[in-house]
Formats: C-alpha cells, sequence, structure tokens
C-alpha cells in the first residue's frame, strides 16, 4: 500500500523492490573497489541467488540484535531478583 492507503499492484512491488536491490548492489560493489553501471547492477538485483544472500545477511543480523536485546532483557530480570 502507498503512504496514502492505496493499494499497489505486483508490477510496481517488483520495481521498488528490484530498486533497493540495485542500491545494494551498487554499493556492495563500490565496497568491494570495483565500479559497475546501472545496467549491471540492475542483472546483479534480478538474480534469486543475491536476493536469497541479501535476505540471509538481513536475518542473520536481525537475529543477532535480536539475541542481544533479549540476553540484556534477561541479564537485567535475574540480577533484579538476585540482588
Amino acid at each position: 500500500m502507498t503512504n496514502k492507503g492505496d493499494k499497489m499492484n505486483h508490477a510496481t512491488v517488483r520495481n521498488i523492490i528490484l530498486k533497493g536491490f540495485t542500491k545494494i548492489a551498487k554499493g556492495i560493489s563500490k565496497d568491494y573497489g570495483v565500479n559497475i553501471d546501472d545496467e549491471k547492477a540492475f542483472e546483479i538485483a534480478k538474480s534469486p541467488d543475491f536476493q536469497q544472500a541479501v535476505v540471509s545477511l538481513i536475518k542473520s543480523i536481525d537475529n543477532k540484535e535480536t539475541k542481544i536485546k533479549w540476553d540484556t532483557h534477561i541479564n537485567s530480570f535475574v540480577k533484579e531478583r538476585t540482588s
């Protein structure tokens, strides 16, 4: 849905997602000192393998942050109960 609450068709959603993956592809290539043009970045972004790698990385980061938050919460809880 858009900010106004309107529904988007699947082609629009696909284009927005691919635009995001294209930015990620360009950023990663820049980090590794490889200069790619927009067309090459878009081809990489369309790759299911690339998309899955990005999703896995995001999930991994999210899981680590969740674990850190959970560990902090548990440690605080235990300290409160044992003091």
